[in-house]
């Protein structure tokens, strides 16, 4: 006999009000009172919302900015509580492996960024302390939630994030919202009067749902993640609903299959750079008649900028400031003046030591389950093939998922284990 958690099914009983209430009894690990949980929740609501009202343009950068430093605040100090003041155990507070191999990878960009930038400029700066708030700050937020959170709560985080995105919709888009601008989405040239980069958000809140087998809520996401209209998110986003069955198992990722991601990962930038290669380009127009520049939407041409034009990147998250100001000088233009291609471009930053890490550390989120496994190798791509590390939003959106998503599998793992002590205590009696 399977104990079921609310929502999750079992795979001989269908859910029970007993189930329900045995299962979320469970607190999680470093436990935290109703008011703390509340009002983190609370905290986490207030960012989310100005988050997307700010970027339609309707709050003041301040708010937002405002908002995320108090939640960001709030996190680092009950972590700081849970940790130093309430002693708890290292092996007890869930995310903190995951956290742990961040923040290890996060130093080893800060270190070599310092030695390239000493060594080229007899001087140090935060550029790289800068970047890696990319990394940190999200994580930060995962690990705490995930160790604060009531089992009840854990879907009201999502949800208020889909509600975010469903705002943002409206702010954004409320004047596209008819079947003319539905009719005018085009996936060949991939433009959409609703494109936005919240696409990789919401395949990753879709992610979710699927696995916490809510259908509504993974089709509503599914839906919005193909109006935003990136390509890759855009032909995942049903192959997730397709594949539900398979990404709601419990078992961990197959680790064959997260070394191959690692080796491909570490590989890519080298394999880019082959493509964006004159003799490449060459062969490619010669034979096939294909623009390079035009099929990679001037991808071709930005690397080239970087890499012909400018200094040698001195640290990560120096190649696009550079890019960004030469392009704006040169040609007096902002448009497509940034790298996207974000795994060459950190390893032109810290070379193949620091991208290593960085690379390994992402893949390392993917160990503990299929769905997790799936939202890293999304990651990855579009990390190889456009810019996503300064998206603040989806590395919130996507720690917190996959922190949320172990939460529930150690809360199944209990409620079997609970079970199965009550099985064995009622056959010692007899």
């Amino acid at each position: 006999m399977t104990k079921a958690l609310p929502g999750m099914g079992s795979p001989s009983l269908g859910n029970t009000s007993q189930q329900e209430s045995a299962a979320t009894a469970h607190v999680p690990p470093t436990g935290g009172g109703w008011f703390l949980r509340w009002s983190l929740l609370g905290l986490f609501t207030l960012y989310a919302f100005l988050h997307v009202i700010y970027m339609a343009g309707y709050a003041p950068a301040n708010a937002y900015y405002g908002a995320f430093a108090l939640f960001l605040t709030a996190c680092a100090v009950r972590m700081v509580w849970v940790v130093i003041v309430r002693r708890r155990r290292l092996g007890d507070i869930a995310f903190l492996r995951s956290f742990g191999v961040l923040a290890g990878a996060s130093a080893v960009l800060v270190i070599v960024s310092w030695i390239r930038e000493y060594e080229a400029l007899e001087t140090l700066t935060w550029t790289a302390s800068g970047q890696v708030f990319y990394i940190l700050a999200p994580a930060l937020i995962a690990l705490c939630v995930v160790n604060t959170a009531s089992v009840k709560q854990l879907d009201f985080y999502v949800l208020i994030l889909l509600a975010r995105y469903a705002l943002y919709f409206v702010l954004a888009f409320s004047s596209d919202l008819n079947l003319s601008s539905l009719s005018a989405i085009s996936w060949s040239s991939s433009s959409s009067p609703f494109e936005s980069s919240f696409a990789h958000d919401l395949l990753v809140i879709e992610a979710y749902f699927v696995f916490r087998n809510r259908k509504v809520f993974a089709l509503i996401s599914a839906g919005m993640t193909m109006l935003s209209l990136k390509r890759a998110s855009f032909l995942l986003a049903p192959g997730l609903i397709v594949g539900s069955r398979w990404l709601r198992s419990e078992r961990p990722a197959s680790r064959r299959c997260l070394y191959a991601l690692a080796a491909i990962g570490v590989a890519s930038p080298f394999m880019v750079m082959y493509a964006y290669s004159p003799g490449f380009v060459e062969y490619l127009s010669d034979r096939f008649r294909i623009d390079m520049n035009t099929i990679t939407t001037g991808r071709l041409q930005i690397y080239q900028v970087a890499t012909e034009m400018l200094p040698q990147p001195t640290g990560f998250g120096s190649l696009n400031p550079m890019l960004y100001a030469y392009v704006d000088n040169q040609f007096g233009t902002q448009w497509n003046s940034l790298l996207h291609n974000d795994t060459l471009r950190v390893y032109l930053e810290v070379g193949i030591i620091g991208f290593a890490a960085y690379l390994c550390a992402l893949v390392y989120l993917g160990r503990s389950s299929r769905v997790a496994s799936v939202l890293i190798t999304y990651t990855v791509f579009v990390l190889i093939t456009s810019r996503l590390i300064t998206h603040t939003s989806y590395w919130v959106v996507l720690f917190l998922v996959i922190a949320l998503v172990e939460r529930w599998i150690h809360e199944r793992k209990v409620a079997d284990h609970h079970e199965g002590s009550e099985i064995d205590h009622e056959l010692q009696q007899r």
